[in-house]
């Protein structure tokens, strides 16, 4: 339960970066702060005033005056801060936008690479920060700001009474930070561990969720519950470790409120006494004394919503700080003339190693595909088929060796451009919430609706759709299924609707019905010269139809001919029995 990346900048960086596009905005709400604390100080000020003139047996005019200058000064104040309150409003709801914009940026962009290890839609609760950021600012934009210019102001006015009393404000200042500079680090390092925790527990349900069949299936069984108790059980005593932080700050406010609230009594009346100040000076100076320290323990209280706000934006760099797949040069289109004579795919010496893996999951694999050729890979599980094949699809951009596509090197093509020309095709089909019509085109610009149409009628999912009453229009994903064979012609028309010229599949035929899989290699076979494949199978019906095999052992090219002069078994025996 990892809290803190200790590589990556701290929390408070990370919210000043997150808060430097509202400068102006937060420049406002500072400046209706600043004002409101100003008017604040009507208050003790206009009690002075009042009590020196009746006092001095004043006309009652002028006591009229000062107490109207109070309401309005009050007046004021209240109006500013309900200006305050709506500037507050306009950063939060720019904050959100900001935050969704982005993230739906990075997660559909992200290095697949670079994510190898990581659960990536358990990643992304960690978006909901952004709700707790809402909050926290609105708290600390306000109340926090407004009880920060509050006790500057209250020192400033003590310093006019008297030294002694400015004083006992230092001493305030000063023991407030000797318990921030204590408490600070610990409290935003428990506030860390128990968001982790957090997390964990909610990471639990989905996995329970997402297995909730094989938990049916496996009877009675302790394990949902046990390791939930466990995960409680550590979000609960990291709960409690930050609490008790926050309760020592607490405490030492208060033990710091009571003793400046004494002595400042005792050496209000010594100097009232002493004639050093007056009466009207002493109710003034009690009066703002009263507010500093209401507005000391307003900040000491709103240090749990700063550790909120801190930790909030810790878990949404997750997010934030995704890796992006890198972008150069575009390709050049795929209707160009000069493109058609040219190898659509030549891949030269590729290795790919995983991470820290002794031994690279491909090694020195050589291939040219022309334009319309279809091979197949034949590989046994973990021989790097699938490996191959993202390589080739750009998902996994670390190999060595050269790759071209078009005469251009997959290493400096434009990650777009690249994956307009590459499309990689699955067996796990994957569906957005949306209409079929969504989940073809993808919202892709160059995806027509006579593309959608096109594909649709090549992959026979017209059939289909003429059963559906809304037709495209049908809602799938989520909660909305559909049968399995019309998904997987939903995921073959998306990757046709592009008109890709390399198109790559991983063991998408051994899925298909026979007679259907028949019909459309010979209707894939007709866009011979516009469409390349390249395809992982052990389907002898698709091996058969390609002009060309190729056999990978452990990572390594053993064969690559016709599927008709393959290796016999014995010659080859397992060659002979994937391909049987």
């Amino acid at each position: 339960m990892s809290s803190h990346n200790p590589n990556g900048p701290s929390p408070l960086r990370r919210l000043a970066s997150l808060l430097s596009p509202e400068r102006r905005d937060i420049s406002t709400i500072l400046l209706y702060g600043a004002i409101v604390g100003v008017l604040g100080l009507a208050v003790p000020l206009g009690v002075q005033a009042i009590i020196g003139l009746v006092s001095g047996g004043l006309l009652l005019q002028p006591v009229l005056l000062l107490i109207g200058f109070v309401v309005i000064a009050t007046l004021g104040a209240g109006l500013l801060q309900v200006a305050q309150l709506a500037v507050v409003e306009r950063v939060q709801q720019r904050i959100f936008a900001r935050i969704s914009l982005e993230s739906a940026h990075r997660v559909s962009r992200a290095n697949v690479e670079a994510l190898r290890g990581m659960n990536l839609p358990e990643a992304t609760n960690r978006f909901f920060e952004v709700i707790t950021i809402q909050k926290c600012l609105a708290k600390l934009l306000t109340d926090g700001v407004t009880a920060l210019l509050a006790i500057l102001a209250g020192l400033v006015l003590l310093t006019l009474y008297h030294p002694y009393l400015s004083a006992f404000g230092l001493i305030l200042l000063a023991a407030l930070s000797i318990v921030l500079w204590v408490t600070g680090r610990t409290g935003l390092e428990t506030s860390l561990a128990e968001s982790a925790s957090k997390y964990w527990v909610a990471h639990w349900l989905q996995e329970l969720a997402r297995n909730a069949t094989a938990f049916r299936q496996t009877g009675t069984t302790t394990l949902p519950v046990g390791r939930m108790d466990e995960g409680v059980h550590e979000y609960l005593e990291q709960r409690d470790a930050h609490f008790r932080v926050l309760a020592r700050q607490s405490t030492a406010v208060i033990v710091v409120k009571t003793a400046i609230t004494g002595g400042l009594l005792v050496i209000g009346t010594s100097l009232v006494v002493d004639r050093s100040i007056t009466l009207g000076q002493f109710v003034a100076s009690e009066l703002v004394i009263v507010a500093l320290l209401g507005g000391v323990e307003k900040l000491i209280l709103s240090l749990g919503t700063v550790y909120d706000a801190l930790t909030a934006v810790e878990k949404l760099a997750v997010i934030q700080e995704l890796p992006m797949s890198r972008a150069t040069e575009p390709l050049l289109p795929h209707s160009s003339p000069e493109l058609a004579a040219a190898d659509v795919l030549a891949a030269r010496d590729v290795s790919y190693r995983y991470g820290a893996a002794v031994e690279p999951a491909i090694s020195d694999v050589s291939l040219q595909l022309r334009a319309g050729e279809r091979v197949g890979i034949v590989s046994s599980e973990g021989a790097g088929a699938s490996t191959l094949l993202r390589v080739i699809a750009g998902m996994l951009p670390s190999y060595q060796g050269v790759i071209t596509v078009n005469g251009i090197s997959a290493h400096d093509a434009h990650t777009d451009a690249f994956r307009q020309r590459v499309v990689l095709v699955e067996s796990q089909v994957e569906l957005i919430d949306g209409t079929i019509e969504d989940n073809i085109s993808m919202g892709r610009d160059r995806v027509t609706a006579a593309d959608v149409s096109w594909a649709c009628e090549l992959v026979m999912l017209d059939e289909h759709l003429h059963s559906l009453p809304a037709g495209l229009h049908t809602a799938v994903g989520g909660a909305n299924r559909l049968p399995a064979f019309v998904e997987r012609k939903i995921a073959l028309a998306r990757a046709l609707s592009g008109r890709p010229a390399l198109l790559l599949f991983d063991e998408f035929f051994h899925h298909l019905d026979p007679l259907y899989k028949l019909e459309l290699l010979q209707r894939l076979r007709s866009l011979e010269s516009q469409l390349t494949i390249l395809a992982a199978s052990h389907d002898t019906h698709f091996l058969e139809s390609c002009d060309r095999v190729l056999f990978l052992r452990e990572g390594h090219v053993e064969y690559l001919g016709a599927f008709r002069d393959r290796p016999h078994a014995a010659t080859n025996t397992q060659f002979a029995v994937l391909t049987s």
